[in-house]
């Protein structure tokens, strides 16, 4: 699997350009604006293989890669719609959309229309993972509140704010003070 390349951009094509990397030329699917030709690249790979193609899809960091990887969980998302989907958003516009649900920052995606981008946050917000990349202690949190059988999308609707609020506290701190807020509203 390849999951990095360094070199120097040979050619460019619309969504593609020929990376040259060790005498070896790859051909990698990238934002169409993002290089140009002669211009020296450090690209993390999506190594994508069916039993037709292999497909590498290029990123500009590995927490891009990371959540292209997530975005193609969505049902009825593949490999280059998600890649699309990432590259043109770019990663701190798309994480920040799923974590605060304002969509008002997203411009359109040429091929993904309102209902698909609406699928692929709502696949992010609900699995969590997002989250979790972004602050680990909101993985562990919603873990161990899971492992208890509590609500998980009203848990992560408190946690996430309350983690962003409490950049000190710790796991148990954060689960604590989730379980207490839902139980506090059930109750009520």
């Amino acid at each position: 699997m390849i999951g990095w390349i360094i070199g120097r951009v040979l050619a460019k094509a619309p969504g593609r350009v020929i990376v040259k990397s060790m005498d070896i030329g790859y051909e990698v699917m990238v934002d169409e604006t993002a290089l140009s030709v002669d211009q020296n690249v450090m690209l993390w790979i999506w190594h994508h293989q069916t039993e037709k193609a292999v497909t590498l899809f290029g990123f500009s960091s590995f927490e891009a890669r990371e959540l292209a990887i997530l975005v193609a969980g969505t049902d009825g998302i593949g490999p280059g719609t998600a890649h699309k989907v990432v590259t043109a958003l770019g990663y701190e516009a798309l994480v920040r959309a799923v974590m605060t649900g304002d969509t008002s920052g997203l411009r359109p995606v040429k091929g993904v229309g309102t209902k698909k981008l609406t699928d692929i946050l709502t696949f992010l917000k609900k699995s969590g993972k997002v989250a979790a990349a972004v602050d680990p202690r909101i993985g562990l949190a919603l873990a161990a509140i899971r492992q208890l059988g509590l609500d998980i999308e009203a848990a992560e609707a408190v946690l996430i704010p309350l983690a962003a609020q409490q950049p000190d506290a710790d796991v148990s701190q954060l689960s604590q003070q989730v379980i207490v807020h839902l139980a506090r509203h059930k109750a009520s």
